[in-house]
């Protein structure tokens, strides 16, 4: 129960830096201290968040806790549903400057971006991502897996707000109309 809670509080602590490494004011302060590393802030924050997630993942799976409930493999629908939306979310996205392998420093699209799945949730890597950890820990429904389904429930809404918070001064009024018409991660419903 010890190593769940612990994991529990590791991917809470994930999230947070993931949502504070990507905050503008850390983006600043990096441009203004550290220039030579912020001249590829982007490329460094996914090296972050990759080997993060990867330890996180091989914890996980070398201590998943006890087994919770007998398998459901349905789950494995969700998890292919999760890869297929997070895929189809990156079609709105130029993969290199995502992954910070171009020469931009900052991810700042020109424009807001409405289209393909943005159409239908504000957040479709988030919704990937809603998709995905409860499908893993149905398939696989140990207590780490569970602790990374509360951890994510419980930080969603925080990261969204701050997302949102950067895209409302980014976009404006374009962003609030959209915000209105377009729910965050589950078409019609949230």
């Amino acid at each position: 129960m010890m190593f769940t809670m612990m994991q529990a509080i590791a991917w809470l602590l994930y999230f947070a830096l993931h949502s504070l490494l990507a905050a503008d004011g850390v983006k600043r302060y990096a441009e203004r201290t550290i220039p030579a590393v912020y001249s590829r802030y982007r490329l460094w924050y996914s090296l972050f968040a990759f080997a993060g997630l990867l330890v996180l993942l091989v914890w996980t799976l070398v201590r998943p806790g006890r087994q919770l409930f007998a398998p459901w493999y349905g789950g494995a629908l969700l998890v292919a549903l999760g890869a297929w939306i997070t895929m189809a979310a990156f079609k709105n996205y130029d993969i290199r400057e995502f992954f910070g392998l171009s020469k931009a420093p900052v991810v700042r699209h020109a424009a807001l971006q409405t289209t393909g799945l943005h159409a239908w949730v504000r957040h479709p890597l988030y919704s990937g991502a809603l998709c995905l950890f409860p499908g893993v820990a149905l398939c696989l429904p140990y207590a780490a897996y569970w602790a990374g389904v509360l951890a994510l429930l419980v930080y969603l809404p925080v990261g969204i707000y701050l997302e949102e918070q950067k895209l409302v001064k980014q976009f404006g009024e374009g962003y609030v109309t959209y915000r209105k018409r377009v729910k965050a991660l589950i078409p019609g419903v949230w």
